[in-house]
């Protein structure tokens, strides 16, 4: 049942690592309900779910193995007839946590990328930040997806399997010259970031080799860094600078505007600026009001 419904959502242009991580979920719910799917009851699901909370799973990733779920047995409802009662429902999702992005500091990325001795390196997280790609989007870019003539980048099939296209900064397409006149690679390797040595040299740099890359550098720099920050650090940077909420969805590639607004919450100089201007005029008027109170009390006493 569960290779069937993973065949369905492959024909409806479901991409790899969704069906690959709805497989990992019905697997593991199978095997730990103890019982044919058929004849899963919501006490199922329930305990289920308080065996992931107490492995310490954050609430998205629990509400990942609620919706395979839910699809599985919506497939066997819609597809295969079944009639049972369905185990997951609305209210079994778990309120999720909305923590605000977290950017690195201008200081904090100088002193990142002072520690960065790759020209490799250099390249592919300077275009993270500067181009607000997801890590597993870099791994994804081959050469041709840098258009070096019109200075953007060809996403393709990011999140959601949309492609989107990015303007490149000079600084940006600086690294990246540098590192292709330095890369060693095959001819017929595509590939933009690749492995530089060992067993695996010349073959695509892998999400998990980039992520360790990373790691390696905010140990040795001090900042508490990760890939996604990066991109946290490009939106909150152009928000900084005026650019329109709208422009910054469409590069970052967001299904939806609420998304973006997000980082409305930590950069946006309009509320920045409003804020002390009216504050000032708070405080002054404070200021005033304490100088008349100390001129009435010093008449008083004169």
């Amino acid at each position: 049942m569960i290779n069937e419904y993973l065949a369905s959502l492959r024909r409806r242009n479901y991409s790899p690592d969704t069906i690959r991580n709805y497989r990992c979920c019905l697997e593991r719910f199978e095997r730990e309900c103890g019982a044919r799917l058929e004849e899963v009851t919501r006490a199922d699901v329930a305990a289920f779910v308080d065996t992931l909370i107490e492995e310490g799973l954050k609430a998205k990733s629990v509400n990942g193995y609620l919706n395979a779920i839910r699809g599985l047995y919506g497939y066997m409802r819609e597809e295969r007839g079944w009639e049972g009662a369905e185990p997951v429902r609305e209210k079994d999702f778990l309120k999720r946590d909305r923590p605000l992005p977290r950017p690195l500091s201008e200081e904090e990325v100088d002193e990142l990328f002072e520690a960065v001795d790759s020209v490799r390196d250099r390249a592919m997280f300077l275009l993270m930040l500067r181009a607000g790609l997801r890590v597993s989007e870099a791994h994804n870019l081959d050469v041709r997806d840098i258009q070096v003539r019109e200075k953007r980048v060809f996403i393709r099939e990011g999140k959601g399997r949309k492609d989107r296209v990015v303007c490149l900064s000079e600084e940006t397409m600086k690294a990246l010259r540098e590192y292709m006149l330095a890369r060693d690679a095959a001819p017929e390797e595509e590939a933009l970031f690749i492995v530089e040595e060992k067993r695996y040299k010349g073959r695509r740099l892998s999400v998990r080799g980039i992520q360790k890359r990373m790691e390696h550098y905010a140990k040795k720099s001090g900042v508490k860094a990760c890939c996604h920050r990066l991109r946290h650090t490009f939106a909150t940077q152009l928000l900084a600078e005026g650019m329109r909420l709208a422009y910054l969805k469409v590069l970052m590639g967001h299904a939806w505007i609420t998304t973006t607004q997000q980082y409305c919450k930590i950069s946006n100089n309009r509320v920045t600026q409003n804020f002390r201007t009216c504050m000032g005029n708070i405080e002054r008027k404070s200021r005033r009001r304490q100088t008349r109170r100390e001129a009435a009390q010093l008449a008083e006493t004169g």
